[in-house]
């Protein structure tokens, strides 16, 4: 009897729930034709994406996606269907309700992380930790304030998931000087929206002789992939660990109803020095080393250039 009862009491208490968490005919008809249209336009490769949209409509004509009751399996299945057809780590639809939307936020998300820190190692290596491209750039120029006298920099990115790539600039920019030009930024028409630039002037004291090495994971994607991509490129840093994510093309957040938005890939990058990217690649390390090993090989290698000096 208890049984029953605490069963039909569970019924009562969770069938809200439940019913919140399904997903009608009409909804999926409507989201997919969004989506669609969404890709049509905005795409990073309007070929691909027509493509991507044309084989999300097919499926639906044929009722793919008709036995599908929740929210969940539906945003599953459509990445699935997209991602069949090009491999972007950045096109993805997201379920996710308006209400909680607005109640995540940057700091939610990274609450438990401290975004930037620094510190001073023995023999005088500056540490440089950047979890996210997420921080203002007073809290940046704090953090290369407390390393300005380090003979050497460690900047380590393995837990860095990505951010706004300008910052990745006015990071790379506090080791070169000049008014140095080494990427340009494009929308989907291939038209220029904007130009990577080393900063003439930071905040702070410019470190331009130091050496360098920077820490990379599997992890590691997006914002911190530019940072590390372009200062390879410049010949201004040893990159040491494990081959990164992947993901170079540039996305936004474009909402389809109240209870989906789509990650939507619409800009790339060209490396004025490589001419080329990293998307679907990652960032080939200089000094490959395991997540675990990869601060004291990258403190070996400053060793051995202090040594050989």
């Amino acid at each position: 009897m208890k049984f029953i009862m605490l069963l039909i009491l569970f019924s009562f208490c969770f069938s809200p729930l439940i019913s919140q968490n399904k997903i009608t005919s009409e909804e999926k008809s409507q989201v997919v034709l969004k989506v669609a249209k969404k890709l049509k336009k905005s795409f990073v490769n309007k070929e691909i994406g027509s493509k991507i949209a044309e084989n999300l409509l097919t499926n639906l004509n044929n009722d793919q996606y008709k036995k599908i009751i929740s929210h969940e399996q539906f945003s599953k299945k459509i990445n699935q269907d997209m991602q069949m057809i090009i491999k972007d780590l950045h096109l993805g639809l997201v379920y996710k309700p308006i209400a909680q939307f607005k109640r995540d936020s940057i700091s939610r998300v990274y609450k438990n992380t401290k975004i930037i820190d620094s510190k001073v190692l023995p023999q005088n290596i500056g540490y440089l930790v950047v979890n996210n491209f997420l921080f203002k750039k007073k809290e940046l120029d704090a953090a290369m304030d407390r390393i300005k006298a380090s003979e050497s920099v460690i900047i380590d990115l393995r837990e860095n998931q990505g951010g706004n790539a300008d910052l990745s600039n006015y990071l790379i920019s506090y080791f070169m000087k000049g008014k140095n030009h080494y990427a340009n930024y494009f929308n989907n028409k291939g038209k220029i929206i904007g130009k990577q630039i080393i900063h003439k002037k930071v905040k702070g004291v410019k470190m331009l002789d130091v050496p360098i090495m920077v820490l990379i994971s599997k992890k590691s994607f997006s914002a911190a992939e530019v940072f590390a991509y372009d200062i390879q490129s410049l010949k201004r840093a040893t990159i040491i660990g494990e081959r990164s994510a992947g993901g170079a093309h540039g996305k936004s957040n474009l909402k389809i109803n109240k209870n989906y938005y789509i990650s939507m890939p619409d800009t790339y990058s060209i490396n004025l020095i490589t001419q080329s990217d990293w998307e679907g690649k990652g960032v080939s390390p200089s000094v490959a080393a395991e997540y675990n090993a990869a601060l004291e090989v990258a403190i070996k290698e400053i060793n051995n250039i202090t040594t050989s000096q």
